[in-house]
């Protein structure tokens, strides 16, 4: 029988409770049921604290009370999947300091807005599920990721990237040696070029496309670039974007495409800075499971492998890609605020119909093609064509020099001519057309081979050029008994040859290794991070919330009670945890000391000697310095001239590292509540 995943909740969060440490558990029984008798059941307190819950004015006070930071925290942990700790501190690492994101929790699970469930040595966070209903109104994916002003204007929201430029630059490239200096930057001369092609004096656009081709294996390569061609122009985008960012495996450019991807189309023609745009990647990433789509079975296997190792979301990663799609005009800044970007619809870029009249050739073999073509369709062209200039139209040559790379390439006379006339309605030139017989005829007149060469002797040469099924693959005999052949790998070859009887030559010598590359996957742009359409309920204003709470202070001011206890409680409507009169019970405060400052030793020792027995998170500020340090104390030493605190925590790059501190240094010291 199947539990309803609601009541499965519901037990969860009562286990939660009834497996806490008595500290924990006494400290909430205490404050929302006063004084615990004993001797007590567990169960009946958690049931009795239940009841307190589906109290309608306790609910709706607890509501009342919620701040902008709690919406927030608990929007996230809504939208996250399988909020783990780790994954909110991720998150809002930006926004919240670890100790205050910790006491921020801390404060939302004593007021039973939330729990946090240990599922296979991992911390889950959930929202208490006997307020969630009533709860979600309050959790827009607004309160996380809300769009800047639409009153904002994009600066030049076109993109300066398009399959004409693509193709222009790849034609550029084609056949270049030495281009690069040995950083593998760009030299002058190329970037001189580029400038006078592309009419511009700025070609950081073409240094940063550069980088992204040369990490995906794209330059001076048209196996690979036909398998990049197959994609739309959007994928061809993302996978630019993604690549720019460095040098991955396969497995990893297609995951960060993807993700890159999703981001774009969840955000498109809004205005967002970069930190949202970074949080909008970070909750789909967190949706992401099967949903990254692949060539087959094991590019399927490969990608969900990928997905379940990596369980971290990287900023700078994320930044870089966010830099490539800025430099190629898929998100441009605004002109009233250059923090805030807009994402343009790529997801919608017109396309040319009729493409039989884009191509114009002259009678000088200039060639001049009108906007329209795919990256697919530019292919066959620019493997015959040298670029001349890219603007609104692209403009080429045809010469001696780009046909005899056309010919390198595998193409023949007839193969050019063909292709001219699939993008223009007028007849070849004839001039042109002899002209290309004429260099065919040049071409193949001399040739430098490269490929498999079998060298035999007088005797055996016979079983090369006797046997039909060998002889085929015979290009050209260069010499007695030495044949260039047509295999295309170490494999093919050497099985052939052994077909024949020539089974005692050995490894074959001085053959470079080729690279096959896969075909790129498919990305799909949709994820399943979406936001729900829910009516929305606003927030008590600041002012009400602060006449509730001084009320409850003035009443508690007027109890008979001790200065502590009348600390204790005032404490607790900080917290706002007190939400009617008669949770106001002296009796069940507990004093504890949590915070030290300055010159307070004893009360810093005395606080560190319970964190490390108690194993409980501290919070350090250090005379003279901003930054506050959060971690776990693991030791003391008192007696010494300098009285020292060993503790591990987090550094910037999330690595766990042993510190050690002077305690008279330390200005300011928090245990952290339930951590």
């Amino acid at each position: 029988m199947t539990t309803d995943p609601k009541v499965q909740r519901i037990i969860d969060w009562r286990e939660t409770l009834n497996t806490a440490s008595d500290e924990k558990f006494f400290d909430i029984m205490h404050i929302y049921l006063g004084e615990i008798k004993t001797p007590y059941n567990k169960q009946k307190l958690i049931e009795q604290l239940s009841s307190f819950l589906r109290n309608e004015q306790n609910r709706e006070t607890i509501f009342s009370l919620l701040t902008d930071e709690d919406i927030k925290i608990l929007t996230a942990i809504k939208y996250i999947q399988n909020a783990e700790i780790s994954k909110i501190e991720k998150f809002f690492t930006p926004v919240f300091s670890l100790g205050d994101l910790y006491s921020k929790l801390a404060n939302l699970e004593e007021r039973l807005l939330i729990f946090t469930k240990n599922s296979d040595s991992k911390k889950i966070v959930q929202l208490n599920p006997l307020l969630e209903d009533d709860l979600n109104p309050y959790l827009s994916l607004k309160n996380l990721i809300s769009e800047e002003s639409s009153n904002l204007t994009p600066d030049k929201a076109e993109l300066k990237l398009s399959p004409s430029v693509l193709a222009v630059f790849l034609s550029f490239l084609s056949g270049k040696k030495e281009i690069c200096k040995a950083d593998g930057s760009l030299k002058k001369k190329p970037l001189e070029e580029i400038s006078q092609i592309f009419k511009t004096d700025d070609v950081q656009l073409f240094v940063n496309l550069y980088n992204s081709l040369s990490n995906l294996s794209l330059i001076n390569d048209f196996n690979h670039l036909e398998k990049f061609a197959d994609l739309d122009f959007v994928n061809q985008l993302s996978y630019l974007c993604a690549a720019y960012a460095g040098h991955f495996s396969r497995t990893t450019i297609q995951t960060n495409a993807q993700l890159f991807l999703q981001t774009l189309y969840f955000a498109k023609n809004k205005f967002y800075t970069k930190q949202k745009i970074f949080e909008i990647a970070f909750l789909i990433k967190e949706s992401i499971n099967d949903s990254i789509p692949s060539a087959g079975r094991f590019s399927r296997m490969i990608a969900a492998a990928s997905t379940s190792l990596s369980d971290s979301f990287d900023n700078g990663l994320f930044e870089l890609m966010t830099d490539a799609a800025i430099s190629y005009g898929i998100i441009c800044p605004s002109k009233e605020n250059k923090n805030a970007f807009f994402i343009n619809d790529i997801f919608s870029l017109p396309s040319v119909e009729n493409k039989s009249n884009l191509l114009n050739l002259d009678a000088g073999f200039n060639v001049t093609i009108m906007p329209g073509l795919t990256l697919k369709e530019y292919l066959p062209l620019i493997k015959f064509l040298k670029p001349l200039q890219c603007d609104v139209l692209s403009i080429f040559e045809i010469t001696k020099q780009s046909v005899i790379k056309a010919f390198d390439l595998g193409l023949k006379k007839e193969d050019i001519i063909n292709i001219l006339k699939t993008y223009t309605s007028f007849d070849i030139p004839q001039i042109l057309q002899m002209n290309l017989e004429e260099w065919e005829s040049s071409y193949g007149s001399a040739a430098l081979y490269k490929g498999f060469v079998l060298k035999l002797s007088a005797e055996n040469s016979f079983l090369a050029e006797k046997n039909p099924s060998f002889a085929k693959h015979i290009i050209k005999i260069l010499a007695p008994g030495v044949y260039l052949l047509d295999f295309e790998t170490d494999e093919e070859t050497q099985n052939a040859v052994a077909e024949i009887g020539l089974d005692f030559i050995g490894t074959i010598k001085n053959n470079k290794e080729q690279i096959q590359f896969l075909p790129f996957a498919k990305l799909n742009s949709q994820s399943n991070f979406k936001a729900e359409k829910i009516e929305t309920k606003k927030l008590n204003s600041i002012v009400q919330q602060k006449k509730f709470l001084d009320q409850l202070k003035k009443e508690t001011e007027a109890l008979e009670a001790t200065s502590d206890q009348k600390d204790g409680l005032i404490d607790r409507i900080k917290r706002r945890t007190i939400l009617r009169t008669e949770q106001l019970r002296p009796e069940s405060v507990r004093f504890e000391l949590t915070e030290a400052t300055g010159m307070d030793f004893t009360g810093k020792i005395h606080i560190l000697e319970a964190a490390i027995q108690q194993s409980k998170m501290i919070e350090i500020e250090l005379a003279g310095k901003k930054e506050k340090i959060t971690g776990y104390a693991k030791g003391l030493v008192k007696n010494s001239p300098a009285p020292m605190l060993f503790m591990t925590h987090k550094n910037f790059n999330g690595e766990t590292v042993e510190i050690e501190i002077e305690i008279a240094k330390i200005s300011y010291l928090k245990k952290l509540r339930y951590s």
